[in-house]
């Protein structure tokens, strides 16, 4: 079955009872009755599952930050110096997320398992913590080269909101 995926939030009236409000409902409603329904002379009720969960809190544009403009661009140099040839960030980059940012996905029906690496789109403020955690120490203790400390590149930055 197609899935439909959708956000709703949860709220408190002043009566003190909790509603439930399906954002962007009459999306999701024209996107389950174009998948879903195919005849609408036999249609007369259809239902639906729904699984509810909590949104994870993303990645900071600090955490970005720091990640592009510092933990990359000193990957690149530490793999450089490492004697890696034709290195730039882009490529760093993608070293450093085959190495740390990985998901292994395993087939129900054959049992194969596939690799995958993760993207930084949707990644969760923590996941994103522990790929600079362990991006940083892999580049300081395997390849010599010390990334700034996190609270010193915010305060060159001016960056006063860093996570």
């Amino acid at each position: 079955m197609k899935k439909v995926e959708a956000q709703c939030r949860l709220w408190k009236t002043p009566d003190g009872d909790f509603r439930l409000n399906l954002l962007n409902a009459n999306t999701v409603i024209g996107k389950l009755v174009e998948m879903h329904v195919k005849n609408f002379e036999k249609f007369e009720k259809k239902f639906f599952d729904i699984d509810i969960k909590p949104v994870a809190e993303y990645k900071s544009n600090k955490q970005l930050g720091y990640w592009k403009a510092e933990v990359v661009p000193k990957a690149a140099w530490g793999f450089e110096l490492a004697g890696w040839e034709g290195m730039n960030e882009e490529k760093a980059e993608k070293i450093l997320k085959e190495k740390f940012f990985t998901e292994t996905l395993t087939n129900p029906k054959t049992g194969e398992h596939k690799t995958i690496i993760k993207t930084l789109q949707d990644v969760t403020h923590e996941d994103m913590g522990v790929l600079i955690e362990t991006s940083v120490m892999f580049i300081s203790e395997d390849l010599g080269v010390e990334c700034e400390d996190p609270e010193d590149y915010k305060k060159r930055n001016l960056n006063v909101n860093f996570k």
